[in-house]
């Protein structure tokens, strides 16, 4: 890379470091310990589904992870897939196409994303899930209903988590005669001009001991190596480059492994930058558990859309709960008081929801347990347990059910009032609401075809490919729930559909 393409990088460049660069002048490109048709970087959805894909092409492919274990977030999410068409929806009488949803995506993105990409990844999701099907994985018969889309669309596994769909496909793919290693850290893009030929490997590495240099190794990339490497979410130092305040006071649902090495190699080769600094904070989080947590899945598919979310100061509503994430996470985040510390707003439900919908509230259990989610018999007990003035909120719980009741268009613009339960019986079940960074919308510029853009040249890098989380500009400012797996799944398959053809 020469200084004028550093340059450009602007305030990118500074942040790469001497392990993401390129092979020397001097290094002998002829020489390989193995040779694969294709090299899958990362083992979460997109990774895994381009590497299935090659597979069940006959392709030889070598699937690479640095953490111990496979799957990287998305084995931990909660399996919840956004599509467009799907048989259940037709059997429930929802119509849904890929229009609305990239619809839907464009306006929960600002319109800031590349419409040409978000259309292709919403006519993709039905395949893809068709995909998962075939490779073993089991959904739940029910169909949720996601903030910020038009319809119910998100499909969710029979565990809720997304090592329901990574593993069978790895399966599927190891049948098929798939190479996968863990604790496999690329270090090294190995280039010849404008040309990936392959990757440097550095064997055993162990996340805990960065500094620690055993064995390295490099393959040789037939056709192509896909980085389907993921977000920075839990990379500190580079997410509060983008974000000053989202440093280690602010809490992430991602995994350790979650950080920048991949795409700052990327850049240093010269790898487009998008939207870095369009980081999502999720708004269903809690302060009172770590990560992801189960009270994620309590708030997301049961106190949101089938109970109510209050100030702790004035216990009224302030805010939609089935917007965007970006309107709810902006709108939480409001709540501090005069020394910026967070007045944690309390979400909540009824066993009028819990009794209708107690199919969805299957975290329930488990966040009692924990304590995160908390049990009372009366909004009385919940208001002095939280610090809620109980008369207003009590005076909310009735305007709102009168709101219910007679059918009144909600002020904040909640949409879902028609299947939402009065909320009139005890016990009630409330939690501690506050963000945490949950997925970066931004990484390298990819084309319809999962080709990285190089910056000096807006063409692509020949032979090299990028799928997920690593890539920018199909979210836009805010992705919706369910279309992070969409959205991996598609890009996964895409950019391995171009790279087996060996079309270039």
């Amino acid at each position: 890379m020469n200084r004028r393409d550093l340059i450009k990088l602007g305030a990118i460049a500074p942040f790469l470091p001497a392990c993401t660069s390129v092979l020397a002048k001097d290094d002998d490109l002829s020489k390989y310990d193995e040779e694969f048709d294709l090299v899958v970087v990362g083992s979460g959805l997109a990774g895994t589904a381009a590497a299935l894909y090659a597979s069940l092409e006959g392709k030889q492919v070598l699937l690479l992870e640095k953490m111990p274990g496979f799957g990287g977030n998305s084995v931990v999410n909660g399996g919840a897939m956004a599509v467009a068409g799907s048989e259940l929806q037709k059997s429930l009488g929802i119509h849904d196409s890929a229009e609305l949803l990239a619809k839907d995506m464009q306006k929960s993105g600002r319109r800031i994303n590349k419409k040409s990409m978000t259309s292709i990844v919403a006519d993709e999701t039905l395949n893809a899930y068709r995909l998962l099907v075939e490779s073993g994985t089991v959904f739940k018969k029910q169909i949720f209903h996601f903030g910020g889309h038009s319809v119910p669309r998100i499909l969710k596994t029979t565990n809720a988590v997304g090592g329901d769909m990574v593993i069978p496909m790895r399966k599927r793919a190891l049948k098929h005669g798939l190479t996968a290693r863990v604790r496999s850290n690329v270090s090294r893009l190995i280039v010849e001009g404008e040309r990936v030929l392959g990757v440097e490997v550095t064997e055993d590495w162990d996340y805990l001991k960065p500094n620690r240099v055993p064995r390295t190794y490099r393959v040789k990339a037939q056709l192509g190596v896909v980085m389907a490497t993921g977000g920075f979410g839990a990379d500190i130092n580079f997410r509060s480059q983008q974000i000053p305040y989202l440093d280690d006071n602010f809490g992430t649902t991602n995994q350790p492994g979650a950080t920048s090495g991949a795409l700052r190699m990327m850049l240093s080769q010269g790898a487009w930058p998008i939207h870095l600094d369009q980081i999502q904070i999720g708004p269903w989080t809690s302060p009172d558990e770590p990560g992801f947590g189960y009270g994620t899945i309590f708030s997301s598919v049961g106190s949101f859309p089938y109970g109510i979310t209050v100030d702790v100061k004035t216990g009224q509503r302030f805010f939609n709960e089935m917007a965007d994430r970006k309107e709810r996470a902006d709108a939480i985040m409001t709540r501090v008081n005069s020394s910026g510390e967070p007045e944690y707003p309390i979400t909540f439900v009824s066993q009028d929801a819990i009794d209708k919908y107690k199919g969805k509230f299957y975290t329930l259990e488990q966040c009692l347990k924990n304590g995160v989610v908390k049990k009372f018999a009366s909004l009385n007990k919940l208001a002095e347990f939280y610090g809620i003035p109980a008369v207003k909120l009590n005076e909310q719980v009735n305007i709102f059910n009168k709101s219910l009741a007679n059918k009144d268009k909600d002020p904040f613009g909640r949409n879902n009032l028609s299947d939402v339960p009065s909320i009139s019986n005890g016990p009630y079940y409330g939690m501690r609401l506050w963000p945490k960074v949950h997925y970066c919308m931004g990484g390298v510029r990819i084309d319809e075809l999962g080709r990285v853009i190089s910056i000096s040249t807006g063409k692509p890098i020949i032979n090299l490919y990028a799928a997920g989380e690593a890539t920018g500009g199909i979210h836009g400012a805010s992705r919706l729930g369910g279309c992070a797996i969409a959205e991996a799944m598609a890009t996964g398959i895409i950019s391995a559909r171009h790279a087996v053809k060996g079309e270039r």
